[in-house]
């Protein structure tokens, strides 16, 4: 619940313990310990025993270190799995996408969405009901009679199909609801499970898609997910077939829409979607010229993407055009309506000078790149009006549709091709921190572990050099441990030498420097000459990440650019702070090591000098007649300051010697030794 390590030492005095239902042990002790990724608590490491205080701060450590490892696994396995049910998808939705552009007949292409969909979630039955006038009717159904039909349910027939048709989106049936005739005529019990997702066309709606299943609680926020798009699919189907049944100019539109996705279907980036759009609109529709812009949130601006119609000279001064929304109105304006505008005199518009490529379009026309109610960007186009048609102004209204769903479609590609780019990244991001994780754990040596990290990352994340510094709390000072791209510095860094590094150590999180006297005041002179500015002559960006596990800062890794570098944007940022996390866990499982070496070593001198105390007492005892002599002699620990003799006297007398030295273990054993000596 809280996501800490919980210790208990007696299990039956806290009130917090539950025994296992089949107990393997008697348990007496109990630590569990969270598995966290990310924030998030993926499990728990239970390990209890049957003795009584059996857990110590040394074993919390070990199981902590354990559990980091379980939590980053499980992590891993649950991407992978997420990917591939993510490819099965993608799959899905491809093929039934590639049916909407080749041309079948409605009635294959909705029998094609519901196999799909049956492939990918669990369902007993599944129809897609279309409107005809006040009926709502199967059109397409797997697993049950196509002949079911049911009259007037937009009345009060049947309210739970009423509801789904009226929903926004997928409405999932509770085991409160009364059955809906699908499931009723299977004969399925009262708590069976279904979902209906309504079929739209703009705001008409043409019917539902629903699944049923005959055991309750199988369908959940990821059903409702696929269902809406494998709905929004049927609803593009039966739309499209319904636009070539009553217009041939609609039928022209969606054929040239269908052109424009099936051109931008197969493109993976977004700059060839952008280019293919520009390219295609003159042809499709007749334009002089076409200017595609994109919308940068970070930076507030409209940054170009795409030209055609340009001369070689106005292309140069449109790549490098930028657009603030302050600067040109209507761009502010498109971003607020997000309706198509008319631009009379683009330079009337603002006084601030443009370039000459906005100049040189004489009838411009601006339309929205419109994705989830978002715009996107921006498509420009110079429509030159058609000299025969007396009086004619602007594009009539095929054309202005047609222009219009080009702009939806280079806007759904784009968002395509941006959310394709975002999970390659994510991916390689998976892949990266993985490869750093593998050649963690082949190797042993933790020197050879840092050079091998140092040489990957620049490889991973396209840098110049990478070092590592390593904080010793024996001497209170940073010294350089592996570095790739420039040579280490030999000397150690005690605080005040090397304030960057002191910054990491006290802050505990990334530090980007972008400013060149910035660096210079933060990072020693030893170090810019030898790491920062060896590869590329001068100190471009710079990068400290700190090797942090629990809060403890165990070094720092310092990572460098040329005065060309692309910045460190969020993706870069995640492979860095992965990879110090990969080698603040190397660096901390060496430090276990040696104290546990030097904790065996301390034992094994500990036992040495039982052995050597032990013989310090006497190893016979006298037999005097009369009397029977014995002793027992036991530390409180390895050594002590306990000590026995017997002395023979004179006259046949007898002295006894018991003593103690005041306190326990190795200070009382050394008095002891001397005392003995004595």
């Amino acid at each position: 619940c809280h996501g800490e390590t919980v210790l208990s030492n007696d299990v039956r005095a806290d009130p917090r313990y539950r025994p296992l239902t089949a107990p393997v042990v008697d348990a007496r002790s109990e630590l569990a310990v969270p598995l966290i990724f990310g924030g998030e608590v993926l499990g728990i490491l239970d390990v209890q025993s049957d003795k009584q205080d059996a857990f110590g701060d040394d074993d919390r450590f070990v199981f902590e270190a354990l559990a980091d490892s379980v939590a980053i696994a499980i992590r891993n396995a649950n991407l992978y799995q997420s990917e591939r049910w993510r490819r099965q998808v993608a799959d899905s939705m491809r093929d039934v996408a590639g049916l909407l552009s080749a041309g079948f007949e409605l009635d294959e292409v909705l029998d094609v969405i519901l196999s799909r969909l049956e492939d990918l979630l669990p369902c007993d039955a599944s129809a897609i009901w279309l409107l005809q006038d006040d009926s709502l009717c199967i059109s397409a159904v797997h697993g049950a009679a196509d002949r079911t039909c049911i009259g007037d349910s937009l009345l009060d027939t049947d309210v739970w199909l009423r509801q789904a048709l009226l929903a926004d989106g997928p409405l999932v049936r509770s085991t409160a609801t009364e059955p809906e005739p699908l499931g009723a005529s299977l004969g399925f019990p009262p708590d069976y499970s279904a979902i209906a997702a309504p079929l739209r066309a703009g705001d008409r709606r043409l019917g539902l898609l629903t699944l049923v299943h005959r055991t309750p609680g199988r369908y959940g926020p990821e059903s409702r997910t696929m269902t809406a798009a494998f709905a929004s699919y049927a609803a593009i189907a039966i739309e499209n077939t319904r636009l070539y049944q009553t217009a041939q100019e609609q039928a022209y539109i969606s054929t040239v829409l269908l052109q424009v996705a099936e051109a931008t279907q197969s493109l993976a980036t977004l700059e060839e979607v952008l280019n293919t759009v520009v390219r295609l609109m003159p042809m499709l529709v007749g334009v002089e010229r076409c200017a595609l812009f994109l919308w940068d949130e970070s930076d507030e601006l409209f940054l170009p993407a795409g030209a055609c119609g340009l001369t070689e000279e106005q292309q140069f001064l449109f790549d490098n055009l930028q657009i603030a929304p302050d600067d040109l109105p209507v761009f502010n304006r498109l971003r607020i309506v997000r309706e198509p505008m008319s631009i009379e005199n683009v330079s009337d518009e603002t006084p601030v000078a443009l370039p000459s490529p906005l100049e040189t379009f004489e009838s411009p026309l601006l339309l929205p790149l419109l994705a989830h109610g978002e715009v996107l960007g921006a498509m420009l186009v110079d429509y030159q009006a058609d000299p025969t048609l007396e009086g004619a102004q602007g594009p009539n209204e095929e054309r202005m549709a047609i222009m219009r769903g080009v702009a939806y479609q280079a806007a759904a590609a784009a968002e395509n091709a941006r959310l394709l780019e975002e999970r390659q990244e994510e991916a390689y991001v998976s892949a990266a921190l993985l490869q750093v994780a593998q050649a963690v754990v082949s190797l042993n040596d933790l020197d050879t572990i840092l050079g091998a990290i140092v040489r990957i990352t620049p490889m991973l994340v396209g840098v110049e050099t990478c070092a590592i510094f390593l904080w010793s709390d024996d001497h209170g000072a940073f010294r350089a441990a592996q570095a790739y791209g420039g040579s280490l510095p030999d000397q150690s860094f005690a605080p005040h030498q090397f304030p960057l590094l002191d910054a990491v150590r006290r802050q505990d999180d990334l530090i980007v420097l972008n400013d060149p006297d910035e660096i210079k005041e933060l990072v020693p002179e030893r170090v810019m000459d030898t790491i920062v500015t060896q590869a590329s002559g001068a100190a471009g960006a710079l990068l400290a990440a700190p090797l942090s596990v629990k809060g403890s800062v165990l070094g720092a890794m310092l990572i460098s650019e040329s005065n060309d570098h692309r910045g460190f944007g969020e993706r870069r940022l995640e492979i860095i702070t992965g990879i110090a996390q990969q080698a603040a866990m190397a660096v901390q499982n060496d430090l276990l090591q040696q104290e546990m070496a030097e904790r065996e070593r301390l034992e094994r001198e500990l036992q040495l000098a039982r052995e050597i105390q032990e013989t310090f007492m006497p190893e016979h005892l006298p037999e005097p007649p009369g009397w029977e002599l014995d002793v027992t002699w036991r530390a409180a620990r390895q050594v002590a300051g306990d000590f026995y003799d017997v002395l023979e006297l004179p006259d046949r007398r007898l002295g006894l010697v018991i003593a103690d030295v005041a306190d326990k273990g190795m200070p009382a054993a050394l008095f002891m030794a001397l005392t003995r000596t004595l």
